[in-house]
């Protein structure tokens, strides 16, 4: 049996649907003509725990199930703090005053126009400090039959963790729909190609140059067109205060403070898989071959690629991320909490609301539950690149991101509320597979193909 996506058949995938901003107006779910009442979140009942999952302590039918919170989508959530109120951060990692849109909370996935197969491409992002993401295998699997749960069986936890990396080769499980290795962005000249002219045009072609280089003709007399490496500004600051702009340096570069002055650096592999089918819910896989032991595995999961966001030839930017040994060990000694327990995995991730005339935002205040506790659900400060949790904080910042640290592994799903004006909603309900001793990333309940914080500081 395939394996249970959703707490009910159309929240496969939680995502973004059409809708608009909200201010004081009763937020609209689903068909725009439909108007539910403000209880919505406060009186919704979770869906039974299905046949092939297992019960789970936090799960919940009614908020009669639940001690000191409330049932929201099916899993018990503490409301958030008395007085907050949830807005939305801009891309220029500003609060608005704007509400959330929750106009996709358990609403089936837009399947807009566009084309049926993309090319998938990215860095490797690196969620703290660590060695640059070079050599790292990237998977992109169909969510819905994606189940490693067909790992749990094995006898030792060394055996489930080389389950669980195989999945998907020698007919373990499912195949993926496409795997990549991860490259640096500089190449070697022996490593590009004798020219990228395009067939026997005076044009050049970029897709027959690595990931992050332009065919580009040189200057006389030679006039041939080559590969040519990303160009990089001169400084990467803003413009007022000690501040970089990732969005200023290429694909697999980062803004970094050198000396006086921030320049974009190389920090970052790269990574391009063919073939892989929009409107469809996705799950990716980053695990390291090479200096394993510096590297924990990275499961994504709500991965959605909308067709109208392709680019120019048929090309869909989605990082994938990694997570270093260093980050793994600091994070939960950050909130006094001993290290990850041996057989149990950590999910991180943001709260974005739904996609409408722009790409889904963070939203602030919301707090989190997940149907099999956590030992601990932790929130970050506004710096995007600050991954340092804040030990007394009991919902999301600015910039909407959480982790949830030393979680059972297996299948469990995660649910979250938000008060809007003085009444508290629901954002629905995640599944998310834990690994042991990796990193699953959620992102919900809006989505978007790619989107990265600009700031750095």
């Amino acid at each position: 049996m395939s394996r249970w996506i959703g707490h009910l058949l159309p929240l496969a995938v939680v995502m973004a649907t059409f809708g608009g901003c909200f201010s004081d107006a009763p937020l609209i779910i689903g068909d725009a003509d439909t108007v539910l009442p403000d209880v919505i979140g406060e009186e919704v009942d979770g869906a039974a725990v299905p046949p092939d999952k297992p019960a789970q302590p936090n799960a919940c039918e009614t908020s009669a199930d639940c001690t000191g919170s409330q049932c929201r989508s099916g899993v018990c959530v503490v409301d958030p703090p008395g007085s907050s109120v949830g807005v939305v951060t801009n891309t220029d990692n500003v609060a608005t005053e704007q509400a959330p849109n929750l106009a996709c909370v358990e609403v089936a996935p837009a399947t807009p126009a566009g084309p049926a197969t993309v090319t998938m491409f990215g860095a490797v992002a690196r969620f703290g400090n660590g060695n640059k993401t070079i050599d790292i295998q990237v998977d992109v699997f169909d969510a819905t039959t994606f189940d490693p749960s067909i790992c749990e069986s094995r006898a030792t936890l060394e055996d489930r963790l080389q389950c669980y990396q195989d999945y998907g080769a020698d007919g373990l499980g499912v195949a993926p729909l496409g795997t990549a290795l991860s490259e640096p962005v500089v190449r070697a000249p022996a490593e590009l190609p004798a020219s990228c002219q395009s067939g026997t045009t005076d044009e050049g072609d970029s897709s027959l140059c690595p990931i992050g280089y332009l065919c580009t003709k040189t200057a006389p007399p030679d006039e041939t067109w080559a590969c040519t490496p990303p160009e990089l500004p001169e400084s990467c600051q803003k413009p007022l205060g000690d501040e970089g702009d990732h969005s200023l340096c290429p694909l697999g570069y980062r803004c970094i403070e050198v000396g006086l002055d921030w320049h974009c650096l190389e920090q970052y592999g790269v990574y391009e898989v063919a073939g892989i089918p929009t409107n469809t819910p996705l799950v990716l896989r980053s695990r390291a071959t090479t200096f394993t032991n510096k590297w924990h595995d990275s499961y994504t999961f709500n991965v959605y690629l909308y067709a109208d966001q392709a680019e120019a030839g048929d090309r869909m930017h989605y990082d994938a991320t990694m997570v270093s040994e260093g980050q793994w060990r600091l994070t939960p000694n950050t909130v006094s909490l001993p290290p990850i327990g041996e057989g149990n995995g950590v999910i991180g991730g943001r709260v974005r609301d739904c996609r409408s005339d722009r790409d889904s935002w963070p939203i602030s205040q919301v707090a989190l539950g997940l149907a099999n506790p956590a030992a601990k659900i932790v929130f970050f400060n506004n710096l995007e690149d600050d991954t340092v949790p804040l030990p007394d904080r009991d919902a999301t910042n600015i910039l909407g991101r959480f982790a949830a640290l030393d979680v059972p592994a297996g299948w469990n799903a995660m649910s979250g509320s938000v008060r809007i004006g003085s009444d508290v909603f629901t954002l629905g309900a995640v599944d998310v597979y834990v690994f042991p001793d990796s990193l699953s990333l959620v992102t919900f309940p809006g989505l978007q193909p790619h989107w990265s914080q600009a700031l750095a500081q």
